[in-house]
This record gives C-alpha cells, sequence and structure tokens, in this order.
C-alpha cells in the first residue's frame, strides 16, 4: 500500500501518491489539517510506526518521528504553520495515548491523560481553535471513553459528565472555540447495538443530541 491523497483545487480533485519513507512496508493515512493552501500534514502509519506527510505547496514529504513500530497515529489538526497536534496510540499491548506536537519545524512526541484503572486507551481525533485550545478524544475498552484538553501549556482530563444519552464511542471531534465543540459519537463500541450520536462540549460537560 501507499499513501493516497486527493487534491482539491477549488475545481476537481487531482490524485497524489505521498512518498513511503525508505525500509518500511507500506503507507497508511487516516487524517489530515491544512491551516492553509501551502501546509497541509497529513498522519497515519507506516508499518513501522508513525506516518507524517507535509505539504508545502507542490509535494509531499515524508517523516517518521521516533515511536514504537505499533505506534499509531489517526487524527491531527493544525491552527496554523507553526502549530499542529497529532494524536493516537502507542500501539502496545495495553495501549496507550500519543500525541505528536509540530512547534515549526520538528515534532516532539508525549502522552496525555488517560482514565484510571483504564484497558488499552488511546485517541482517535483531536481539534484546535488556537494553538492554546484543543480537544481530543478517545476510545478505552474500559470505561469506555475519556477527553484531554491542551490549554497552551499541558493535557488535562476532560469530565465525560453528560446529559441527554450515554456515550460509549466518540469517533470524530471539530472545535469552533474552547467552549464549542462537537464530537460524532455511539451508544457504545459494540456495532451491532451501536446508534449513531452527536455529543456537544461547552466547556463543562457534554450534551448528547442522537443523529437523524
Amino acid at each position: 500500500w501507499t499513501p493516497l491523497i486527493e487534491h482539491w483545487d477549488g475545481a476537481k480533485w487531482f490524485k497524489q501518491t505521498a512518498p513511503v519513507p525508505h525500509g518500511t512496508r507500506y503507507g497508511s493515512l487516516s487524517g489530515v489539517s491544512c491551516p492553509t493552501a501551502r501546509f497541509c500534514v497529513a498522519v497515519g502509519t507506516d508499518g513501522a510506526g508513525e506516518l507524517i506527510e507535509r505539504w508545502n505547496g507542490s509535494r509531499w514529504t515524508a517523516s517518521v518521528p521516533a515511536s514504537s513500530s505499533s505506534a499509531m497515529l489517526y487524527g491531527v489538526s493544525c491552527p496554523s504553520p507553526a502549530s499542529c497536534f497529532a494524536v493516537g496510540t502507542d500501539g502496545s499491548a495495553t495501549g496507550g495515548s500519543l500525541v505528536e506536537r509540530w512547534h515549526g519545524g520538528t515534532w516532539t512526541g508525549s502522552a496525555t491523560p488517560v482514565p484510571s484503572g483504564g484497558s488499552y486507551p488511546w485517541l482517535q481525533s483531536v481539534s484546535c481553535a488556537s494553538a492554546t485550545s484543543c480537544l481530543a478524544v478517545g476510545d478505552d475498552l474500559d470505561p469506555g471513553v475519556y477527553a484531554d484538553f491542551w490549554n497552551g501549556t499541558r493535557w488535562r482530563p476532560v469530565s465525560m459528565t453528560a446529559v441527554g444519552g450515554h456515550l460509549g464511542e466518540l469517533t470524530e471531534v471539530r472545535c469552533l472555540a474552547a467552549t464549542s465543540c462537537v464530537a460524532l459519537a455511539g451508544t457504545t463500541q459494540t456495532s451491532a447495538t451501536q446508534r449513531p450520536e452527536s455529543a456537544f462540549w461547552n466547556g463543562t460537560r457534554w450534551r448528547v443530541i442522537p443523529t437523524a
């Protein structure tokens, strides 16, 4: 497999193939963010760990931050070309949140808080209203879902208190401001019994609304 990227020029789509780092088996991308037409970041995995592709307006270049061979990135958000956050899992047997931060020149990795006593937590998506305001959402086999907020200095856990329904899975999140986010969700992680929902975050709690 090679990474597949479709580029919209304002009128139609063009297929692009991004490079795969030398020595890796394949490339798969699962998230993209473009703060400008000349700066985009796409993230995924290359079979040997994390894969990050960066667009400079004319071509894609690949980078592979130091990570475990099973690490994967699922989502990325770039409020500006000087600031990006990519999230995923370290891929270990017990799982663990993984964050890569772009400072405008290099990527640095870290972890976010995870539920106490959780089993196999991972982050699915992240959205940054600014360089000092990001919300990352994820899932955990037990107790289920969790979220972390970036305040410009550190990540802190977000209360999962919800009204209007039950959150069993979080897949995507988008934020217009620190106190205005919406996530795509599900009532359970089991597809046979899952019902799609939306979950709105106001900075204090979640309000769950079933989708049509």
